[in-house]
């Protein structure tokens, strides 16, 4: 979770939907598709590779896996979030992207 997922209960709708209008997002619409078209592009190259980190480790894979993972990250989250406009930084994108390495 980061600062910008943080609501507080007596903020008001309009002051969400004020947040919301600012477009907070480092990337802009072309950014986000070439970046997403470009994750695309890898996860087709490197298929055996990459549908390990596609999705979301469970426990019935490795039910010790939070022990050693600081934070869980899977590609298919990071997509999601370039999609929502999550990022706040170009930073914040390459660090997701290291937690899977």
């Amino acid at each position: 979770m980061s600062f910008w997922d943080l609501v507080f209960p007596e903020e008001s709708v309009s002051q969400k939907q004020v947040f919301g209008a600012l477009n907070l997002t480092c990337f802009d619409e072309f950014e986000t598709q070439r970046l997403l078209e470009m994750i695309r592009m890898f996860i087709e190259k490197k298929t055996e590779i990459c549908q390990l980190f596609l999705d979301r480790v469970t426990e019935t894979i490795a039910d010790d896996y939070k022990c050693y993972v600081p934070a869980e990250m899977w590609l298919k989250l990071i997509m999601e979030r370039l999609t929502n406009k999550y990022y706040r930084s170009e930073n914040q994108l390459w660090y997701d992207l290291d937690m899977i390495a």
